[in-house]
């Protein structure tokens, strides 16, 4: 992997609108698009911000899940030209029943790079305490792991991204609760 000399990072900060993807979305490809123009080769936004966090039962809502997911196209389609981003969002299994007896949905962070998918993150530490019920609503990585019969840390692998420039970097994505924890199996 080249020195990353001149690799230029935005950090993305955002009033997210709860329960309106398609208006967060609106925001995210203008802040791309934005990030283009003065040569940024990453931009990376918060942990669900295409969604916002405390929804509740607006997470067990099929056409709420199917209509974020959607928006995703939009962002992939933003990332043309030789842009990255990394952004929180919601990432329905279609092949498992969760925990709830609704679809297993995991809390994720995405890399588009290039008008590419490039990989995903699961969060793995579900905080459950004053007003968070992430169990309820999200499936861990660590819990996939479980059921895979494979070690954690198989899940945790940083994402490789080519950038236009010709660098290659990796990505380690980690999404907030995970990052404070000491014993985090990534870090």
């Amino acid at each position: 992997m080249s020195k990353l000399n001149g690799l230029k990072i935005s950090l993305c900060q955002m009033n997210i609108t709860s329960g309106k993807p398609d208006k967060n979305t609106d925001y995210i490809v203008g802040q791309i698009e934005s990030a283009k123009e003065r040569g940024i080769n990453v931009i990376i936004f918060p942990e669900l911000c295409t969604t916002g966090y405390f929804l509740g039962d607006e997470f067990e809502n099929e056409s709420f899940i199917r209509d974020t997911v959607e928006e995703h196209k939009r962002i992939q389609e933003a990332t043309r030209k030789g842009i990255t981003a990394v952004f929180g969002t919601v990432v329905r299994d279609q092949q498992s029943i969760g925990e709830n007896s609704y679809f297993r949905l995991f809390n994720t962070g995405v890399v588009y790079s290039d008008g590419k998918y490039i990989g995903r993150t699961f969060k793995t530490l579900m905080p459950n305490y004053r007003m968070f019920d992430d169990e309820r609503h999200f499936h861990s990585s660590r819990k996939l792991a479980e059921g895979l019969g494979v070690p954690l840390s198989e899940l945790l692998k940083p994402i490789e991204v080519n950038l236009k420039n010709g660098k290659r970097i990796s990505l380690g994505v980690t999404l907030c609760e995970d990052i404070w924890d000491t014993n985090y199996p990534a870090l």
